[in-house]
């Protein structure tokens, strides 16, 4: 495993406006994270952090991150945790790392690598679909290997390959769910596109029935009507919308029923479709992890809002495609309910397939998820941003290539001291909590209507506030962001400023 060395400066300034002076400095904000100590704010290169990544190692690479303070440098050996990037300029923005000991296992990310040509592809009749292209593996430190090879040549058309069918690796402990599918040889979809003339000529019959009826003998006499409203409209004879010179309010019946030949648009499926009316609707995401072993988990805060919003207005959620979908009518508004059935870390796909069978763009979409940087029960309503540490919504962001779509975040905590915080996540909340996070869920599914009906702004300025009887953090704890988790929000019924 290569290793890398990288220089950093602790940060005593924590806030917007101090990271953005980082940045502007030519440094990447950064945290520290070690078991049994409080996180560090820190300041590293950007030259350096990005030279670290171009290796071989990727994300995985070890770091020996030497930390000015004081006057004193300490050395830790580090590995990257999390990255952010601009969703347009794809720069780093901040990054996290996590203090490790080369002597403890730990979880990290390895590249899938696909060798060898499928049965089902060499005898011409399917294409090869890779469905995962990362897997998570425990071992020491220093084993984490660069890449995972794996064989695709014995699959034919209707074959899949699993996690499950992966051979052993020495050292090397594989904990994504061995149902999930690596790849798979299916046949190519064909579609039938409808032919395009086919409602032109439908329009242009019911424009040559009306001039018909108009008495209308041909391009000729088309012309010189056309000739005499141009003339009459430069005389002035009437400015606004040329009445004078045989332009109707209406308009001729020819007219009106060029309006009616509404042109078509081909959907995927290759039928014929008419435009897409502007209907105001909002597409409400729960993010979370499928099956029993994971309901009522700290991960699954998402689709509990999504089941309680679907109780609420008595929507019936049915299969989708990868979602469990259904809508309702809120308002003025169409509320539309997803439950991705994919896992936590590959919920953009599901995303991005809604999106394009609903033909909604990303602004129409309200993700809603947990976070681990607010206190548990606190509500935070966002237009779009970077995925803050959260693997569902990084997934979505890759999937859709934009971070621009709003999201609700729930605060569900942190980890005790020395408690790795994917463990944390999938444990089910305490008798104490319980009562909390049902309260912030009510009070979640609330926001959510009334960003459907009122607008997002409007649910921003009533539910961005510090939930009842909690308590606040310790002063100067950053979070993931680098921005300082104890600013304060406006009392209720004032306006939030947001960016």
């Amino acid at each position: 495993m290569e290793r890398m060395s990288l220089v950093a400066s602790a940060r005593t300034e924590i806030g917007k406006n101090a990271v953005k002076k980082v940045r502007q400095a030519g440094l990447v904000p950064a945290v520290l994270y070690g078991r049994g100590r409080a996180p560090v704010a820190l300041a590293v290169d950007r030259r350096a952090l990005l030279g670290a990544l171009r290796t071989e190692a990727g994300r995985n690479v070890l770091i020996d991150l030497r930390v000015k303070r004081n006057g004193e440098e300490a050395t830790d050996t580090v590995m990257i945790a999390e990255i952010q990037h601009d969703p347009i300029r794809r720069e780093v923005l901040h990054v996290d790392l996590r203090q490790i000991s080369l002597t403890e296992k730990i979880e990290a990310r390895v590249p899938i690598q696909l060798t060898g040509v499928p049965e089902g592809i060499a005898s011409g009749e399917g294409v090869l679909e890779q469905h995962l292209r990362e897997l998570v593996v425990r071992c020491l430190p220093t084993a984490i290997p660069e890449q995972l090879t794996v064989d695709v040549a014995h699959l034919r058309v209707g074959g899949s390959l699993h996690v499950r069918d992966l051979p052993p690796h020495e050292g090397i402990e594989i904990v994504s769910p061995p149902e999930e599918v690596i790849a798979a040889v299916v046949m190519p979809k064909v579609e039938e596109v409808a032919a395009p003339a086919e409602g032109g000529r439908r329009g242009e019959g019911r424009i040559r029935r009306a001039r018909r009826r108009e008495g209308f003998q041909g391009r000729g006499q088309t012309r010189q009507i056309g000739q005499g409203r141009r003339q009459a409209c430069q005389a002035g004879e009437e400015r606004i919308g040329c009445a004078a010179a045989g332009w109707g309010g209406r308009g001729t019946i020819a007219e009106r029923a060029r309006r009616r030949a509404r042109p078509f648009c081909l959907s995927s499926a290759g039928r014929a479709r008419s435009p897409r009316r502007s209907v105001s609707m909002m597409i409400v995401v729960g993010l979370g992890n499928p099956g029993r072993r994971y309901q009522g988990t700290r991960h699954n805060v998402g689709q509990e809002v999504a089941r309680r919003l679907a109780d609420r207005f008595r929507i019936r959620l049915e299969a989708d495609g990868w979602v469990a979908a259904g809508k309702a009518r809120v308002g003025s508004a169409t509320l539309v309910l997803a439950i991705p059935e994919t896992y936590m870390n590959v919920s953009g796909q599901a995303v991005r397939d809604l999106l394009r069978r609903r033909r909604r763009r990303p602004e129409d979409l309200l993700v809603v998820h947990d976070d681990l940087d607010l206190i548990l029960g606190h509500l935070r309503l966002r237009p779009g941003d970077g995925a803050g540490g959260h693997n569902g919504v990084r997934s979505i962001i890759e999937e859709l290539g934009t971070g621009a779509f709003p999201r609700l975040r729930i605060g569900i905590g942190r980890p005790p001291a020395g408690q790795d915080p994917a463990e944390f996540v999938l444990e089910r909340f305490t008798a104490e909590e319980r009562p909390k996070i049902d309260e912030a869920i009510d009070r979640a599914a609330e926001a959510v209507a009334v960003a459907a009906t009122e607008g997002l702004a409007a649910a921003m300025n009533r539910y961005n506030r510090r939930a009842p009887g909690s308590l606040e953090p310790p002063a100067g704890a950053p979070n993931q962001s680098g921005a300082n988790s104890t600013q304060r929000l406006p009392p209720a019924g004032q306006r939030l400023n947001t960016p």
